[in-house]
């Protein structure tokens, strides 16, 4: 508010020195034509002259068009200079963001690179480098094959399928790098879909030589990858920081309620985690978008479960989890996506993250919309059983909620060692 007012005082002196400095033309004109038509320079000839002569009355106009037109540069001016300082202001938050993209991309040790549609690299992390055996400032502008093959496209490259499909691709491959050193890597490619088209892929590459005997240290791979992912998630999609992990949690309350198998636990514990993997395709700008999404964009942020489901297919650990995160958007009645399945149709998994996913949504600080209250969430939980929500689940969550249980869980990382 004192901003403001000073800014609107401002505006107002600006004006006034330009009606004291545009006072200066009728003055001296007044007085010419006083002396050239033989009046003395007086009050009453002043006011006499002023209401005969319409020219002159035009002229007394003149301080107030100063007046005005000083008062609008200044006006001008100070916004111009507000947008700049804002301007500064969003180029430094996105000289940060920035920074912690690449301390993520570079602290990984999976491989990140993003290719256009000739597979050139437009990026490469740090890692992408020590696969290749070759600094990566040399890596860019160059083709993936040239720089992870043998010099030709690889037989099916999951990078030219995500191109071509639209849709996440794996893969693996072996390569020698520029210091001679063979590497076996697994590879995720992720489209980037802009105006209809992919205009980019991003490629994910694990090396898994050393670990193709040791299944151990391969979790650990996944896991690193799954950490790196869920980091990337929350990134995108500053309006929900941690909204993952809260799903994680109460996702493993609730299966451990129901009394499931504790591999079914594990499988929603990573599932829970990743299940919303699939954004990494979607624009951050639809993601944070504070007003309504149109049909358009509504219907690509609904691909998210499908393309989240692909990224993971590929990898034999996780096919569960893939299922799981694919139908995390089912209704139990049979009006979700994207099959529309219902009941006992709808993994168990899916139904548990669901719920969990549901609630911390509607507990959560949104771009469109404040958190609502804890108990407007549960009732409106409650109000989705059978129709949304598995009505068994939403009894464990509720026992769960009511009985403010603390358990202790294995994390992922843990179980799959």
């Amino acid at each position: 508010m004192k901003r403001k007012v000073e800014k609107i005082r401002h505006i107002l002196l600006q004006g006034l020195s330009g009606m004291l400095i545009g006072s200066i033309i009728p003055v001296f004109v007044t007085l010419s034509y006083m002396g050239n038509t033989g009046l003395a320079p007086n009050w009453a000839n002043w006011w006499e002259v002023h209401v005969h002569n319409g020219t002159l009355l035009l002229v007394d106009v003149v301080p107030v068009l100063f007046g005005i037109m000083l008062a609008k540069i200044s006006a001008d001016r100070q916004e111009l200079k507000e947008r700049r300082q804002e301007y500064v202001q969003v180029k430094t938050e996105l000289d940060e963001q920035l920074s912690r993209w690449k301390m993520i991309f570079d602290h990984t040790p999976v491989g990140y690179a993003v290719l256009d549609r000739e597979l050139n690299l437009v990026f490469a992390n740090r890692i992408c480098g020590v696969l290749a055996g070759a600094p990566v400032e040399e890596l860019i502008g160059k083709k993936c094959y040239d720089c992870f093959g043998s010099g030709e496209l690889c037989d099916g490259c999951p990078v030219v399928k995500a191109f071509v499909s639209m849709e996440s691709q794996t893969g693996s491959k072996k390569e020698v790098n520029r210091q001679g050193e063979e590497n076996i890597l697994e590879q995720i490619a992720v489209p980037i879909i802009k105006h209809g088209q992919v205009e980019q892929v991003i490629e994910i590459m694990v090396n898994v030589t050393e670990q193709a005997h040791s299944l151990q240290n391969r979790h650990e791979e996944l896991i690193a990858t799954i950490d790196t992912m869920v980091g990337i998630i929350e990134l995108k999609d500053g309006y929900t920081g941690g909204h993952s992990q809260r799903v994680r949690r109460w996702a493993v309350r609730i299966a451990r309620s129901l009394g499931l198998p504790e591999q079914e636990i594990i499988d929603i514990d990573i599932a829970a985690c990743l299940h919303d993997i699939g954004k990494i395709g979607i624009a951050g700008l639809i993601l944070n978008k504070p007003g309504d999404l149109t049909m358009t964009e509504y219907e690509m942020v609904k691909k998210h479960p499908v393309v989240g489901s692909d990224t993971l297919a590929g990898i034999p650990r996780l096919e569960n989890v893939s299922k799981i995160i694919r139908h995390h958007h089912e209704a139990f009645g049979g009006s979700g996506y994207p099959d529309g399945l219902s009941g006992s149709e709808i993994p168990v998994g899916s139904r548990v993250i669901c719920v969990a996913d549901a609630y911390d949504a509607m507990t959560s600080d949104r771009v469109y919309r404040k958190a609502i209250a804890k108990d407007h969430a549960l009732a409106e939980i409650k109000l989705g059983a059978g129709k949304q929500f598995d009505p068994r689940v939403v009894e464990a969550f509720l026992e769960v909620v009511s009985e403010h249980k603390v358990i202790q869980f294995p994390l992922a990382r843990e179980k799959l060692s």
